[in-house]
Parts: structure tokens; C-alpha cells; sequence
């Protein structure tokens, strides 16, 4: 792949997405710091008063997400750990749940992310830095606000199924994002619930570091009690476009690091990945790479043969998962046509039963991937991710016990090319899916049953039999209900929390959602 060259997909094999990433990071990090000695943030985290910190978090996560919000029967715990298969979410400190700790609707999420006059206006010609934001806690009452909210970002994926947070280390110094990548790992390790920390030293941002620099800030996050290690021994590395660098200077790392006593499970996650996987297998444990954010090119028969011998090349495969991508920075985004990109990735890694998952991502907000519940796609990605974990790790779809929705649309009928104000920047699509406008309903069902879909005067209608089930039909304006029917007779029916315009006032690709088990204000 070549920016300026023809060609968006095949051979690039998800180069695209990783480079933009590159750019749209570094409008967030503007200069980064890198020193020869990482700080020592140890006894900071050791004076947190992690008890009273983990007890508010449990409560928060276990309000928000009781028994009955889960229409499936769920593995336990233990079932999850013992299982062979791993699920890890990237993690980006830049976005935590709240920035500074201020009401929802005057912090800096809702004044300067979400507002088209945030940060000084700067984001004013692509409306705005975010289209969504966190679902938010509320302000905590305590200096340890964001350790709080740390922990519940660590349960909220816990309860979700993952393993543990792939967390993004783009900073070495002393840095609130460094804080933050610390702060993740030792929420993770006071609460105790088998919820894991693996480094994910991004290389596109830390290109001018030293292997040095690199093996101690590396060391230094191992020493973390919740590091994640392999059943040999061997701490997981999983470097984000490692490429940057040549094998060898990994390989410096990798020895250094071993030389301290740290086994190391080196896992690259490549930016071109099919001219980078041969010349960085010999030192792998494994593979992975940025993966595709197009529907249409992660399912398709190059991709998946792609893949194939990708995981020929290594013990073992780490499949890259998405929901969708959309990116206010660079104005870009990959057709995801609702759940089915979500879908389609999540059935290659179950089918292949894949040893790793790697959700991308749990909160880049700046690019639109975020499996984390938020304020558009509220539960919708959360839950049906859930779902699909326990499958993966069980190895059998989970037993359905309530008919439950879960639904997704965008919010305008959104077209490419399109200013919604003077001096706006306009979208592009990249990928090669066409571009749909569609309401979805994804039903999990008990027993055979009638799907609807009504939009004013029209209704779509499927006959379905048991288990998860999609219908699908284009969008109109305005707020699409969802129904279950058995004999003619409704049986589950949620009206949709967003409502359909022609143009939104501002370009919106995102796909918006929500479910029947959770309702929300």
C-alpha cells in the first residue's frame, strides 16, 4: 500500500488503518518525551487505597450491569480463566472515562470533544473532535477519582469476558499517559479477578527510543503483579507496528529483557504485514496485525487465505477484531454495514479457533473503534462482544434464556462528500464495501420466532428459527422500532434511542445502537 499509490487493500493487509492511526496519534501526543530512566511510579501506586477504590468500582459495575442484563447463560469466571483461548483489549490512555472529574455535561469530553467549538475550535472543521464519549460514572468525591474510574474500566471489560487490557504505551516519561498505563495495571491487580495487563509499546510514537529505554520502561511495567504470562513462564510483548524498527533491535530488547529475569513472548503487531511477518517470525511467538475495518475486505477469500498462512508462520495466531472505524481527524472512514464487520471477525476466530483475540479497541474515541459501553453505541458492541467470548473460549454458542434486541443505524442518511457547514472537511470512504444506510436488528431468541423491523408506515418482517438471528432493511427517518412476535403476537419490542435525520449537523458515519435489556435515559 502507497498513500499516494493505487492501491487501499489486498497486499497491504491492514497497513492503511495502522497508518492513519500513526497520524491521527500524533495530533494527540504533540512531542513525546523519552528518557533514559522510565519514572518510578511505584510508591504512588502502592499509597492508593485500593480497598475503598476497588469497593466503589465493584458497585458501580455491578448496578450497571446486573444478572438480568445478560439475555444468555454466561461462563463463569473460572470457565473463562481455565479456557485455552485469550481475549485482550487494546487499551489508549488518552481516553479515559473522565479527564478531569467534572460533571458530564461541562468536563472536558462534553466541552471539548463532543462540541465542534472544542479545544479552541481547532477540531471546527470536521465537527468536532469525537462523535462519542464513555459512558460516564459520575464525579467521585475523592482524590483517587481516577484510580476509580480505572478500576471500573478494568471490571467493565472483566465482566465483558477479555482476559485483560493491551495497553497502549506511548508515552516512557513522566507523562499523565504513562500514569494512566500504571494506573490500569495496578487497578487490575488489586481487584483480583483474574483481569490481566500486556504491554503494547507503540512504536509509531516511540520511534526515537532506545532498546534501552525501551527494556526498562518495558521491566518496569512487568514488574506489575497483574503482567500477563503464558503458561510457560513468558511475559506477553505485543509492540504496535514494530516495524518501525528492524527484528534486531527487538531482538536487543527482548534480551535485555531477559537478562533481568523476564522471559519474553514476543508478538509484533505489523503494519504491512505481509512483507514484515517473514522477517519478523523467527522471533515471534506469535503474530498479529492492525486488521481490516472494511467489511467486505475482512471477509474476503484473500483475506482469509492471507490469514491462514499468517498463522502458519507462527505457534500461534492473535486475531484483530473491530466494530467500525471512523475518524474525525483525517475525515476517513471504513464501511462496517452495522454488526457485520463485528460479526464476520468474531465467526473467523471461533471457526478457526484462533488462541488469542485482540479487540481493537476498547476506547480510541479518536478513531471511532471503541468496544467500551459509550453514549452512542451505548451496550450494543459490549454485549454482543460478551457473547461471542464466551463462545470463542467455550467453544459452543451459550444457551439462550430471554428473546432479547440488540439494534444499530446511523443516525443521519449519511453520504460521502457531504459539508453540513460551511468550511466543513467532507468524509471519505476507503475500503471497497459499498456504503449502506440500513437499520439492523440482531435477535437473540429462545424458540423460532417473527423479526420486525418498523419504520412509520413500513415494516420489514423475517421468519427466523432459535439462536442469533439478523434482519436488516434501509433506513428512513426517523425512530425505528424493533420487535419479537411469536403467533402473530409481540413478544419483545424496543423503540430505537436515536432518531434518524436526513443530514445530522455534522457528518456522522458512525453506527449508533442499543438493546432491549438495558435501557437507557
Amino acid at each position: 500500500m502507497r498513500i499516494g499509490g493505487s492501491s487501499l487493500g489486498g497486499s497491504s493487509f491492514g497497513m492503511l488503518p495502522g497508518l492513519l492511526r500513526r497520524f491521527a496519534v500524533a495530533l494527540v501526543i504533540v512531542a513525546t518525551g523519552v528518557h533514559a530512566e522510565p519514572p518510578d511510579t511505584d510508591m504512588a501506586m502502592k499509597n492508593v487505597p485500593w480497598d475503598s477504590v476497588t469497593a466503589l468500582a465493584r458497585e458501580f459495575v455491578q448496578k450497571e450491569s446486573p444478572p438480568g442484563a445478560w439475555p444468555f447463560a454466561r461462563l463463569t469466571d473460572a470457565e473463562r480463566q481455565s479456557a485455552r483461548n485469550k481475549v485482550f483489549v487494546h487499551y489508549f490512555p488518552p481516553y479515559p472515562i473522565s479527564i478531569d472529574n467534572r460533571p458530564i455535561d461541562r468536563d472536558h469530553w462534553a466541552l471539548d470533544y463532543l462540541r465542534r467549538e472544542g479545544e479552541g475550535g481547532k477540531h471546527a472543521d470536521v465537527g468536532g473532535f469525537a462523535r462519542q464519549r464513555p459512558l460516564p460514572t459520575h464525579p467521585w468525591d475523592s482524590p483517587y477519582w481516577k484510580e476509580i474510574n480505572a478500576a471500573v474500566e478494568v471490571l467493565r471489560a472483566h465482566v465483558m469476558g477479555a482476559d485483560g487490557f493491551g495497553v497502549d504505551i506511548v508515552r516512557i516519561d513522566k507523562h499523565e499517559y504513562w500514569d494512566q498505563a500504571r494506573r490500569i495495571c495496578g487497578a487490575a491487580a488489586a481487584l483480583n479477578v483474574g483481569f490481566y495487563f500486556v504491554p503494547e509499546v507503540d512504536a509509531a510514537i516511540l520511534s526515537k527510543a532506545t532498546t534501552d529505554q525501551i527494556a526498562d520502561a518495558t521491566a518496569t511495567l512487568l514488574s506489575c503483579p497483574a503482567a500477563y504470562r503464558l503458561p510457560d513462564g513468558r511475559y506477553l510483548l505485543v509492540p504496535f507496528a514494530p516495524n518501525n524498527e528492524t527484528p534486531a533491535y527487538w531482538s536487543e530488547v527482548i534480551g535485555k529483557l531477559q537478562a533481568r529475569g523476564l522471559p519474553i513472548a514476543f508478538v509484533p503487531d505489523l503494519l504491512g504485514f505481509e512483507q514484515n511477518a517473514p522477517l519478523f517470525a523467527p522471533i515471534s511467538a506469535g503474530l498479529t496485525f492492525w486488521g481490516h475495518k472494511d467489511v467486505v475486505e475482512a471477509g474476503s477469500a484473500t483475506t482469509v487465505e492471507a490469514e491462514r498462512r499468517a498463522a502458519s508462520l507462527g505457534p500461534f495466531w492473535m486475531h484483530p477484531i473491530a466494530t467500525q472505524d471512523a475518524r474525525p481527524g483525517p475525515v476517513v472512514f471504513w464501511e462496517a454495514q452495522n454488526t457485520a464487520l463485528l460479526r464476520t471477525l468474531w465467526k473467523q476466530a471461533i471457526d478457526n479457533n484462533y488462541r488469542y483475540a485482540h479487540l481493537i479497541t476498547w476506547n480510541d474515541y479518536g478513531e471511532g473503534t471503541e468496544f467500551e459501553p459509550s453514549s452512542g453505541s451505548q451496550f450494543v458492541f459490549y454485549d454482543l462482544t460478551a457473547y461471542f467470548i464466551d463462545q470463542y473460549k467455550a467453544g459452543r454458542a451459550p444457551a439462550i434464556l430471554n428473546d432479547a434486541i440488540y439494534y444499530t443505524h446511523r443516525i443521519e442518511l449519511f453520504a460521502p462528500g457531504r459539508s453540513p457547514a460551511a468550511g466543513d472537511k467532507p468524509f471519505r470512504k476507503l475500503g471497497t464495501a459499498p456504503l449502506t444506510n440500513d437499520v439492523e436488528m440482531v435477535a437473540l431468541l429462545r424458540a423460532p420466532a417473527t423479526l420486525r423491523i418498523v419504520q412509520g408506515d413500513k415494516a420489514a418482517s423475517l421468519d427466523v428459527g432459535p439462536g442469533l438471528q439478523v434482519l436488516r432493511t434501509r433506513a428512513v427517518p426517523g425512530a425505528p422500532t424493533f420487535q419479537i412476535l411469536r403467533a402473530g403476537q409481540v413478544v419483545v419490542q424496543t423503540v430505537s434511542n436515536w432518531t434518524i435525520v436526513n443530514e445530522a449537523d455534522k457528518a456522522t458515519p458512525d453506527y449508533f445502537g442499543g438493546e432491549s435489556t438495558r435501557p437507557i435515559e
